[in-house]
């Protein structure tokens, strides 16, 4: 049976974040997908709060998190993770992001390295959207503009997010759809501005991060080929690469099964010489 998750919220430079909390043990933070909150990292949620206590943050304008009015960066969104890691009394964690989760966690792992453990980034695109895909970015855009989040583009956006042949496909259609309608419309365009079309370019920052990184991908991505995913991570220090099969931009969501052991099997090998348990705290 599921324990209800602990609750709270945290007012940052970019919102007041909704933040949940599960399990006991070392701490992992997950900031999941833009248009996604906490319900789509579930799989990963329920099998790691066995045995640690792991965080999940819904982004600005998702879920149950405001957004600022004013606009911010991936770097305001680092500093306001951080924010929430201090407000909970974490030291270090093992970070876990999926597409714009895993953008905020590169920026974490520059500017914060010393609280992070290791980075998992999930289906994230690290170079800024060109050509047709700038166009499709635009047209989004420009329909959660028009009709907003609570409308037939939830499940459009939902649709085109989840690989034709992942089983159970309609419900992890419907559990990303469902996380879309509840955004705020203003906020989600604000984040939909910053993740399509300000985040710039990040992969020439790759090379600087020096702690740990699982870099992976979905082989059926329509948004970000296995061969680019590759090349970004090669570009990565100490990186292992992983590419889930049958799966395209919310891997852990549409394949568990394949997810779920590579996460623990990381975890484990990165915290075979570290601890990222509360007693590390007291450093604060």
């Amino acid at each position: 049976m599921r324990i209800q998750a602990r609750t709270t919220t945290i007012g940052t430079r970019v919102g007041s974040l909704h933040v949940e909390s599960h399990g006991r043990g070392p701490a992992v933070f997950c900031w999941p997908s833009l248009y996604c909150d906490a319900s789509t990292l579930q799989p990963l949620v329920d099998n790691l709060s066995r045995d640690h206590e792991v965080f999940v943050i819904d982004g600005p304008g998702h879920g149950g998190s405001s957004c600022s009015s004013s606009r911010f960066s991936l770097d305001d969104c680092a500093d306001a993770a951080i924010q929430v890691l201090n407000a909970c009394g974490i030291r270090r964690v093992i970070w876990i992001g999926a597409a714009w989760g895993g953008h905020v966690g590169v920026a974490a792992a520059r500017r914060h390295r010393e609280r992070l453990l290791g980075l998992m980034v999930l289906n994230a695109p690290m170079a800024p959207w060109r050509g047709a895909r700038l166009a499709l970015m635009r047209l989004t855009y420009a329909l959660l503009w028009l009709f907003g989040p609570r409308s037939f583009v939830a499940e459009m956006i939902a649709d085109k997010m989840v690989a034709s042949s992942v089983p159970d496909r309609q419900l992890a259609v419907t559990v990303i759809a469902s996380a879309l309608r509840r955004c705020d419309k203003q906020g989600l365009l604000r984040a939909g501005r910053l993740e399509m079309f300000e985040r710039g370019d990040l992969v020439p920052l790759l090379s600087d991060i020096q702690i740990p990184v699982l870099f992976l991908t979905g082989a059926n991505d329509p948004l970000f080929s296995v061969e680019e995913a590759r090349r970004q991570a090669a570009a990565i220090p100490e990186c292992r690469f992983v590419v889930v099969e049958g799966s395209a931009h919310q891997s852990a969501l549409e394949s568990p099964e394949q997810v779920l052991p590579i996460v623990r099997n990381t975890i484990a090998a990165w915290s075979l010489t570290h601890t990222t348990t509360k007693s590390d705290q007291n450093e604060l």
